[in-house]
Formats: structure tokens, sequence, C-alpha cells
């Protein structure tokens, strides 16, 4: 009976032993294809990376502005358009002027034809790639031209922009530019904010002459009190746009000085109210 526990205990180490031995080897034949999956994985990984980095971003919105500013007698009958057209058809407009020295906007919104918007993206994508001027352009002339400011936005967040005098610039960019100053026409007029607030940038001699020269006091925009910062700043730092103002912002802003300064920079803050009872139908 001992003898035959002893050879049982045997069988028993054996066995388990054959066991173990067994996993380790099924783990061993298992672990290449582990290796290979995670291989796999990876190469996956650093495809779909390089498919990411290589892929061509797609437009998803233009802005636009147009300025009249010709050799005319009388600009009170020319108005400035202003215009946010989005990939999917949706389009803003501001159109604003001067009516016996008092500035009003008028507001349209609407939804146009997605190959009309389609045509307008490739023109405006041909305008960035092509030549920006006539190639008779000479730099030390002043040319008596329209002004202009033309963006286009990438669904990445990067940002081209373009802007001027249309007078030096090719025909068929002018051309593009006298075609959108005419859109808000296919748009339906609504009701406007109380006012609007927009900027220029002050070039930086201009900028060293007004302190200089003229001894004018830029405000700096960091000394504003933070809701005015936080209002101004976008407006100074964003592309171009006009952002809404209620009256309160309006009687805030239109009591302070709006040539300003942010990080050194300056900036000329133009606020437009709203036409309340002429409306800009020309």
């Amino acid at each position: 009976m001992k003898t035959h526990f002893m050879s049982g205990q045997k069988r028993f180490h054996i066995i388990r032993s054959l066991s173990f031995l067994l996993l380790g080897v099924i783990a061993f034949a298992s672990a290449p294809a582990r290796i290979g999956h995670s291989a796999i994985s990876q190469k996956d990984r650093v495809s779909t990376s390089t498919k990411e980095k290589d892929r061509k971003p797609t437009e998803v919105e233009v802005r636009f502005e147009f300025n009249p500013r010709g050799p005319f007698a009388d600009l009170t009958e020319y108005y400035s358009v202003f215009m946010v057209i989005k990939q999917n058809g949706d389009v803003r407009a501001l159109r604003y002027g001067l009516h016996f020295q008092a500035r009003n906007v008028a507001a349209y919104e609407g939804v146009l034809p997605e190959a009309e918007i389609k045509r307008l993206f490739d023109r405006v994508s041909a305008a960035f790639s092509g030549a920006k001027y006539r190639k008779d352009y000479q730099r030390h002339l002043v040319y008596e031209d329209n002004g202009f400011y033309l963006a286009i936005k990438s669904d990445t967040g990067k940002i081209k922009e373009m802007f001027g005098g249309d007078g030096p610039r090719p025909d068929e960019l002018r051309a593009l530019l006298a075609e959108m100053g005419e859109w808000w026409k296919k748009l339906s007029e609504v009701p406007p904010a109380y006012a609007y607030l927009t900027r220029n940038p002050i070039e930086k001699d201009r900028l060293k002459l007004l302190r200089q020269k003229y001894k004018v006091n830029l405000t700096p925009i960091e000394s504003l009190p933070a809701d005015l910062q936080a209002l101004l700043i976008p407006v100074v730092t964003q592309p171009l746009s006009f952002y809404p103002l209620t009256q309160p912002q309006y009687e805030q802003l239109k009591t302070g000085m709006l040539a300003m300064t942010y990080k050194g920079k300056g900036y000329e803050l133009t606020l437009i109210p709203s036409a309340k009872e002429t409306k800009l139908n020309n």
C-alpha cells in the first residue's frame, strides 16, 4: 500500500508537471501571434496618423468686405458690405454707410444653393493660389480704387487673408470682388443688433507717428475693466468681423477713445449703430 501510494504521488507530480509544461508551450506558441497583432496595430496607427497628417484641409468659411472709396464726390450714396459665407450655404451680411454724417447698418441672412457655394469657394481658393497683383502693377503709384478684405478658413482653423485696394489686382480677382459685393441682394433683410463693432489695424509706422509726433495716447485694452477686455480682445485678435452690441455696451464704448493697443499693436475700432429710420435700399 505504501509503495502504491508513492507511485500515485509520483504520477500526480508528473501529470502536474506535464500540465505546466503544456501551458508553457501554449503560451510560447501564442506569443508570436500576440506580438504580430501588436506590430500590425502599431503599423495601422502609424498609417492612420500619416493619413491624418497628409489629409488636405477642408475650407469651411469665407469672409469678405468691400468698401467703395474711389474718386466719388459724394460717398453718402455708397455702402460697404461685410459677409460671412459658410460651406453649408448659410450666409450673413451687413451693409453700412453714411447718411448725413450718421453711420447706420442693415442686416441680411439666407441660405444659398450648394452648387453656387461650391463655385464661390473654388474661385476664392484660386484667388489665393494665383497672382495677387497685375503684371503692370507699380508699387510707387497711388491707385484710386476700392478697399477689400477676403479670407478663407479651413476646418483646421488655419486662415488665409488678403486685403488692400482692388485697383492693382488681377482681373479675375476684381471680378470676384465685384460679384460678391452684390450677393447681399440674394438674402432676406433681418432685424439688426443695436450696434456693431469692428476694427482696422494701425500700421506700425503710423502708430509711431501718432505717438511721437501727434502725442496721441492710445488706450491699452489691458488697462480696461475685465468685461470690456473680454469684449474687445476677440475683436482685435480674430479675423475681421462685426460684433453685435447691446445698447449698454454701445453707450459704454461710445464715450471712450476708440484708438487702442493690444500687446503693442495698434487698432482703430469703429462703432456702427443700426439703421433705425432709414433703410439701406440702394
